[in-house]
């Protein structure tokens, strides 16, 4: 095994036991809970492909693609808190507010601006647990994280809260249409 490779296992090991390898590693619980959504829009100018070049009506407004849009990931940015790194978690999706509809494609952590941390389709591409030129960036983490588990444990208990609304209102339904039907 060369060198490259022996410290690419080494330092694969290191990630995985402190939990940071994957979207539900430590990395990507922050990007999906206290980051943005990243979003790309494809509209575009639309142009007949059978003649391009053909005039079109001076009249006629241009019009765009059909704007839809595609969720790409997430990224946390945290200098407006006071701390120079990025976090993104990337991929792509359909829908923002379901994980399982989100299929993970990497991560990337910068601190200070440098590359600290870079995973692809689940293999680990670089990791600096002390980079040379910023030093230690991974004390941070441990805060972020556990700020992502409370945001994690109050949006569970708010889709809990809607989930027990939307039952009861089903049971009230169920008993009124019982009523309806049999009567007192």
């Amino acid at each position: 095994m060369s060198i490259d490779g022996e410290i690419r296992r080494e330092k694969t090991v290191e990630a995985v036991r402190k939990n940071m390898m994957g979207g539900n590693g430590k990395l990507g619980a922050i990007a999906r809970l206290l980051g943005h959504p990243i979003h790309v829009d494809h509209s575009g100018i639309e142009c007949d492909f059978d003649d391009p070049w053909a005039l079109h009506d001076p009249d006629e407004i241009p019009t765009y693609g059909d704007g839809s849009q595609n969720f790409l990931g997430w990224v946390w940015d945290g200098l407006n808190q006071g701390v120079h790194m990025e976090i993104r978690l990337e991929g792509w999706g359909t829908e923002v507010n379901d994980p399982r509809a989100f299929v993970y494609e990497g991560i990337t952590v910068n601190y200070k601006g440098y590359l600290v941390y870079k995973e692809e389709l689940g293999e680990l591409v670089a990791y600096a647990s002390k980079h040379p030129m910023v030093g230690e960036w991974e004390h941070l983490l441990d805060s972020l994280y556990e700020r992502a588990r409370k945001v994690k444990i109050k949006l569970e208990d708010e889709r809990q809260e809607v989930r027990q609304k939307e039952n009861k209102g089903i049971s009230q339904k169920i008993l009124e249409a019982l009523r309806m039907r049999w009567g007192d």
